[in-house]
């Protein structure tokens, strides 16, 4: 199935973020979200993985972990992509969850 390209911010629904990422440094990826005034929940984690990119702050070859991807089955019966976005922006840190693509799995 072709995936749909979003690119949209949404809203994580408040207290159902998971504490023992948050514990471990990684964001909670939170059970539910606010997408469009409709509320979605996330049923199962299919996968996760993370991208960074160079510290152009202070040069050299450091790098900056500026994304936290998830890959998740939604109880509208979708798969969505999305990533937590952690960067530093006009010297402030800026932090969202992006709803990056989106597949319909069910007929």
């Amino acid at each position: 199935m072709p995936e749909e390209f979003l690119c949209e911010t949404i809203q994580p629904l408040s207290g159902t973020f998971d504490t023992t990422a948050m514990a471990a440094g990684e964001p909670g990826l939170p059970l539910g979200f606010k997408r469009g005034g409709k509320e979605v929940r996330m049923i199962r984690l299919l996968r996760k993985w993370k991208s960074d990119t160079p510290d152009r702050t202070h040069g050299g070859s450091e790098r900056y972990r500026d994304k936290f991807w998830y890959e998740v089955e939604t109880d509208a019966g979708e798969c969505w992509r999305l990533y937590f976005d952690r960067q530093v922006k006009a010297r402030k840190l800026t932090r969202s969850w992006v709803l990056h693509t989106m597949v319909k799995t069910d007929a």
